[in-house]
C-alpha cells in the first residue's frame, strides 16, 4: 500500500480538518449541487485507487482524452488508464497500460521526443524513486515504460519545462528521503536528451521537510522573475514529531538557465500541512501567485512572495476561470488516503470553488458532488469542445462504503451568461394589412455574441422564429389581426448564454379605415 508516513499523520490532519471546516462536521452529506457544472458523470477508473489524473490528446483525433495513474491490486501495481475522448465530454471504457512502477503518485503528459505524440510521465512512491516514461505511439497506445531514478527514495509528482534553454523537456521531481536524520525533502532535476532518456539526475535537498502525501501535486515550473528562465516551486511541509515546529512551506529555488538552481527560499505558507500547488495570477498585476491548499501567497514578481494568507477551502488545488468572468477562481477536493480509510468512513467527500474578485480575494462559490469519494486530484480541461473549463476528478472511491474500485467523475461546465432581450415595433399603432416590422436585439452580460434564434410570439401564438445576426434581427408580417395583440421575443440561448425573454410590447392593429 502506499507510504505509511500518510498514516501516521492522517487522524490528526483529519481532526484538524473538521474544526477548520464545521460545516463539514455538523453537515456531512448537505452539500448542493452547484450551478457551474452539472452532476458529474461517472466512468470506472478500471483500478483499485487512483491517485492522479491527466488530459491531453494521445490518439491525435483533435478530442481530449483522460489518463489516469492507479493502484491497480494488492501487490501495489501501477497501471496507467486512458479514456479516449469522444469530443463532447464522454470518454471511451479504459484501457489499462502497465506504469512502469509501484505505487504511481502522479501522471503528466508531454511530448518528450520531439515526434508531436503525446508522452506520459509517472512518479512512484517506491524505494528507490522512479520516474517512468512511456512514449506514445500516437494512437492511443504506448511503448512500454522505461524507468529513470528520481534522486530520492519516493517520488511524489513531477513537473515538465525546458530549465536549460536548449529546446528540450526536461523533468523536475519532488521526492522524499527516509534518511537518519529524518524526512528530507529532495528536489530530483533530470535533464532531457530530447528522445524521451534523461541524463543523471541532479538533487537538491531543501531540509528536513516532507513533501506530501502518496496523492499530492506538491512541485512546479514557472517564471517567477519575468527573466526567461523557469524557477521551481515545491510545496513542504514540516512535522514537530519528526524534529521541527509543524508549518507549511513554499520552497522556491530560482533557475539560472543552464540547468541549475539557486539555494532554496522559504516561504511560510500560513497552513500548516499544503499538499498540493496551483499557480496564476489572481490579482491581475501580471505577477504569478500561488495558492497552497487553502492559502495564497501573492507573487511579488521577483521570485519571492509576500506571507500567505487563508482564502478558505482547502485539500487538492486547481486554478481556473469557472465562472468566466475574466477572474481565476479555486478549486479544491479533499481526499482520504487508504490507510486512514476507517477513520474517514463517514466523511463524505465533496468539492469546493472560491471564486475569485480579481484582486486577490474570493468569496464562497458552490459545493458540488465529484463523482465518488476521496477525490485524490483535480484536473480542468475542456473535454467538450465548448470553449468551457470542465473538471475532472480521480476518486479513490465509488461511496462513502464501497472502495472497491476508483471513479472519475466528469464535470462539465454549466456557466451561461445572463441576457437581456428588447423588443420593438413600427409603426405602432398600425392599420389591418399594413406591415408592421419588429426589431429585436439581444444584449449579452459578456463579451460572446448571441447566436442562434428568437422566437416572437403573439401571446401563446408562434409568429416566426427570426435569426440573429450581430445579437439583433427582425421580422416583418402584414397579416396581423385587428385589436391589441401581446407581443414578447424569447432569445433560445446557445452554448455561453443564457435564455431571455423580453417585456410584452403591446401591438395595436386598427381596422382598415380606422381613424387612429
Amino acid at each position: 500500500m502506499p507510504s505509511n508516513k500518510a498514516a501516521h499523520l492522517c487522524g490528526f490532519l483529519f481532526v484538524l480538518l473538521l474544526l477548520a471546516v464545521p460545516s463539514l462536521a455538523t453537515n456531512p452529506l448537505g452539500f448542493a449541487k452547484s450551478p457551474l457544472f452539472k452532476n458529474a458523470k461517472k466512468y470506472p477508473s478500471g483500478s483499485v485507487q487512483p491517485t492522479s489524473i491527466a488530459v491531453a490528446d494521445v490518439n491525435m483525433d483533435g478530442k481530449p482524452d483522460v489518463i489516469i495513474v492507479s493502484i491497480h491490486d494488492c501487490c501495489d501495481a501501477g497501471v496507467v488508464g486512458i479514456m479516449l475522448g469522444n469530443g463532447d465530454g464522454t470518454f471511451q471504457p479504459v484501457q489499462n497500460y502497465d506504469a512502469g512502477g509501484q505505487l504511481p503518485t502522479s501522471v503528466t503528459a508531454a511530448d518528450l521526443n520531439g515526434d508531436g505524440k503525446i508522452d506520459l510521465i509517472v512518479t512512484h512512491d517506491e524505494v528507490p524513486g522512479n520516474v517512468s516514461v512511456l512514449l506514445g505511439n500516437g494512437d492511443g497506445t504506448f511503448q512500454p515504460a522505461q524507468s529513470f531514478y528520481s534522486g530520492g527514495a519516493e517520488a511524489l509528482s513531477a513537473a515538465v519545462g525546458d530549465i536549460n534553454g536548449d529546446g528540450k523537456l526536461d523533468l523536475v521531481v519532488d521526492n522524499v528521503d527516509d534518511g537518519q536524520g529524518g524526512i528530507t525533502s529532495i528536489v530530483g532535476v533530470l535533464v532531457g536528451n530530447g528522445d524521451g532518456t534523461f541524463q543523471p539526475v541532479q538533487t537538491y535537498s531543501t531540509g528536513r521537510f516532507y513533501g506530501g502525501g502518496p496523492t499530492s501535486n506538491t512541485i512546479a515550473l514557472a517564471d517567477l522573475s519575468h527573466d526567461g528562465k523557469l524557477d521551481i516551486l515545491e510545496i513542504m511541509y514540516c512535522v514537530r514529531a519528526l524534529g521541527c515546529d509543524a508549518g507549511g512551506f513554499l520552497g522556491v529555488l530560482m533557475g539560472n538557465g543552464d540547468g541549475t538552481f539557486q539555494p532554496l527560499q522559504l516561504y511560510n505558507t500560513g497552513g500548516l500541512y499544503p499538499t498540493s500547488i496551483a499557480i496564476g495570477d489572481v490579482n491581475g498585476d501580471g505577477t504569478l501567485d500561488v495558492v497552497a491548499e487553502d492559502y495564497l501567497l501573492l507573487g511579488n514578481g521577483d521570485g519571492t512572495f509576500q506571507p500567505g494568507r487563508a482564502i478558505g477551502g482547502g485539500g487538492m488545488v486547481a486554478l481556473a476561470d469557472i465562472n468566466r468572468d475574466g477572474h481565476l477562481d479555486v478549486l479544491n477536493g479533499y481526499d482520504c488516503t487508504a490507510e486512514s480509510r476507517n477513520g474517514c468512513a463517514h466523511f463524505y467527500q465533496p468539492l469546493f470553488s472560491m471564486l475569485g474578485n480579481g484582486d486577490g480575494t474570493f468569496y464562497d462559490g458552490d459545493d458540488f458532488d465529484s463523482g465518488g469519494n476521496s477525490a485524490n486530484w483535480l484536473a480542468v480541461a475542456d473535454v467538450n469542445g465548448d470553449g468551457k473549463p470542465d473538471l475532472l476528478v480521480a476518486n479513490e472511491c465509488l461511496t462513502l462504503r464501497d472502495c472497491s474500485s476508483g471513479v472519475v467523475g466528469v464535470l462539465l461546465n454549466d456557466v451561461l451568461f445572463p441576457t437581456t432581450t428588447s423588443l420593438s415595433s413600427a409603426p405602432n399603432p398600425s392599420v389591418e394589412g399594413q406591415a408592421v416590422t419588429f426589431s429585436v436585439t439581444v444584449t449579452p452580460s459578456s463579451s460572446f455574441m448571441p447566436t442562434g434564434k428568437v422566437t416572437i410570439k403573439n401571446g401563446r401564438k408562434t409568429l416566426a422564429s427570426v435569426r440573429l445576426s450581430d445579437g439583433t434581427g427582425t421580422l416583418t408580417r402584414k397579416n396581423l389581426p385587428v385589436g391589441s395583440l401581446s407581443i414578447t421575443a424569447t432569445y433560445d440561448g446557445d452554448t455561453n448564454l443564457a435564455k431571455s425573454t423580453s417585456p410584452v410590447v403591446i401591438q395595436v392593429v386598427n381596422p382598415s379605415g380606422a381613424r387612429h
